[in-house]
């Protein structure tokens, strides 16, 4: 995904190593926020009741990625658009885990 967005979005098409980590990180960052907040949401209203919202959480930071807007954005309105919906799926699949599992 990186490359590509190199070629399209930065000037010499090529994404920087600062900007290519802050997309990389932000879904472990999002997993283990979800896997903390959700799991004690879990604990706290019931596993049955949380179900199900991971997931949407998960589809819609996936779509928001897929959906970037591409026009007329600059490299860094790219990166941070990335990075924060990038950061909702991992919340979403941190939830996921730790709803199924604990």
């Amino acid at each position: 995904m990186v490359p590509i967005l190199g070629y399209l979005y930065f000037e010499d098409g090529k994404v920087s190593t600062v900007d290519s980590d802050i997309m990389k990180g932000g879904l472990s960052l999002g997993m283990v926020i979800g896997q903390l907040l959700f799991g004690v949401l879990s604990d706290v209203w019931g596993r049955h009741a949380i179900y199900g919202k991971e997931l949407i959480l998960t589809i819609f930071g996936t779509l928001m990625v897929v959906l970037l807007p591409w026009n007329r954005m600059s490299a860094q309105s790219v990166t941070a658009w990335i990075a924060v919906f990038r950061v909702v799926t991992g919340v979403g699949t941190g939830a996921g885990k730790s709803c199924l599992f604990f």
